[in-house]
């Protein structure tokens, strides 16, 4: 079985870790990949790696080049004939409804449901009515193409049924590959206050920054808390650290040497109870405990971990248990999970196994 992945963004690790474990279940795995800024993260994975002209090229170059890329790449799927093609739900572009004439089964990921995203980006500005129906359209056309869907999420899975059709689908949630961390040493035995590491951006409010940072103030000289991806804020108060952009490199050294992770903790924001959020994956590969507002979908059917606190997906849960989440990181301050607690978990060796059998099945 062949199979290309079709666009690259922001979830590169996510990316290149299911490659080498479809790879190494025998799966003859390549990424296609559209980027406008070249990186090292696909430079060791077999494919294609189609470079689009960068923003500062004049309107009509950079129209002209990604117009010749994305039907390049369309060409190259024809031409190599994969069995399936994986993308995520939302890419449609240029070329792509030419898959058909590969033959291949065309397998959309859903990470999210449709309608509560734009409820949240619009309430926060970041979207207007125009850019909600350019959305819409765009995620109708890629959902029309697919023949089988895995979504990351049961509940996701629910929500998008009115446009699956009856078609195969199945969940997968998002996973990692636990051996790129397992040189990484662990640095926080010498933390003097319990230290609390967020990953992610506060643009997108079902994050809940805005909680992470009311805990921060009301902690001073309690917990430490160090924020990875989130823009400075003169605001904040003296027990935060942030850190807007981290290499990737560096961002398994910072995590290392704190004590639990953040996860989303508003999810409710945007109409969700259910996620398997890629910073979870992190923080589990690197042996920190974590706390998360939401159902997790890797802990389906089990009791949830004691290295795991769990409160409730509502708009006051930190105000209210904010005791508790104190109380575990006084727990944890200076300790470490082992992996083969969390492995069963979120371990890419393990999860990925469940794609490719369904790939297997719809072929």
């Amino acid at each position: 079985m062949r199979m290309p992945l079709d666009r690259m963004d922001g979830i590169g690790r996510k990316v290149s870790d299911q490659i080498r474990m479809w790879a190494a279940s025998g799966v003859d795995a390549r990424i296609l990949v559209f980027v406008d800024v070249p990186g090292q993260e696909m430079d060791a994975i077999r494919g294609w790696k189609l470079n689009l002209a960068s923003n500062s090229s004049p309107f009509l170059v950079r129209k002209a080049q990604r117009v010749f890329q994305f039907l390049k790449g369309a060409l190259i799927t024809v031409l190599w004939r994969p069995d399936v093609i994986y993308t995520r739900a939302g890419v449609s572009f240029w070329g792509s409804s030419m898959w058909k004439w590969s033959g291949a089964k065309r397998v959309i990921e859903l990470n999210t449901t449709l309608e509560g995203e734009l409820v949240s980006l619009q309430k926060t500005g970041h979207i207007n009515e125009r850019e909600q129906d350019l959305r819409r359209e765009d995620w109708n056309q890629t959902m029309q193409k697919a023949d089988a869907y895995v979504s990351v999420s049961d509940e996701i899975d629910r929500q998008n049924k009115q446009w699956m059709a009856d078609k195969p689908a199945t969940v997968v949630c998002n996973s990692i590959d636990f051996s790129k961390h397992s040189k990484v040493i662990r640095k926080n035995q010498q933390n003097k206050l319990p230290k609390l590491v967020f990953v992610g951006a506060a643009e997108y409010d079902w994050n809940g920054v805005d909680k992470l940072m009311y805990l921060a103030s009301k902690t001073v000289g309690i917990l430490e808390f160090v924020l990875i991806g989130v823009k400075p804020d003169k605001t904040h108060s003296e027990n935060v650290t942030i850190y807007p952009f981290l290499e990737k490199e560096k961002l398994p050294e910072i995590l290392a040497s704190c004590d639990v992770g953040v996860a989303t903790l508003a999810l409710h924001r945007k109409e969700l109870e259910e996620a398997s959020p890629l910073k979870v994956r992190e923080y589990a590969a690197l042996g920190l405990p974590m706390i998360i507002a939401y159902n997790e979908t890797a802990f389906k059917g089990v009791d949830t971990p004691e290295w795991v606190l769990r409160i409730p997906n509502k708009e006051k849960s930190v105000e209210i248990f904010h005791s508790d989440i104190i109380a575990f990181s006084k727990k944890w301050k200076g300790r470490c999970i082992a992996p083969v607690e969390t492995s069963p978990f979120f371990h890419a060796g393990i999860v990925e196994q469940k794609r490719v059998q369904f790939f297997d099945e719809i072929c």
